[in-house]
């Protein structure tokens, strides 16, 4: 999973080792903070590396949850209920720093790549920290 801070050192590099090392993955976080990208320049620089990098989009699996179908007894607290995407990403958010909400984006990042069992590619100090310590394999971009 390569966040958007590997996504700029990919750019600046001009180069990716992680091609040859297996298949990429993204969320759809990495494009959003792309397309706020201020300079128009580097934002369409910055698209054409993303789209170079072919990466497949991790989305969060909707699930519609109905108690009657299960007789009412099941909640998304039972065990065997799979965790679906933001549920530990409100924790890694403020594990990252006290402004929570700046971390959000990063934070559901850590998470679509620790619920999908892949390797965070990060340049992110901070995230790469985090997301080891919530069990997520990290590769830091020098």
């Amino acid at each position: 999973m390569l966040d958007t801070s590997a996504i700029n050192r990919i750019h600046d590099a001009g180069e990716c080792e992680w091609l040859l090392r297996g298949p990429l993955y993204v969320t759809e976080i990495q494009l959003q903070e792309i397309a706020q990208t201020h300079d128009p320049d580097r934002r369409a620089s910055l698209l054409a590396t993303f789209m170079s990098l072919r990466p497949t989009v991790v989305r969060p699996q909707g699930r519609v949850f109905n108690p009657e179908f299960f007789g009412g007894g099941f909640t998304l607290d039972d065990e065997d209920y799979s965790l679906s995407l933001g549920r530990v990403m409100p924790l890694i958010a403020a594990s990252m720093g006290s402004r929570v909400e700046k971390y959000f984006p990063d934070a559901l990042i850590a998470e679509a790549t620790l619920t999908s069992n892949l390797t965070l590619v990060t340049a992110d100090r901070r995230l790469a920290r985090v997301g080891r310590s919530f069990g997520t394999r990290v590769e830091e971009v020098p």
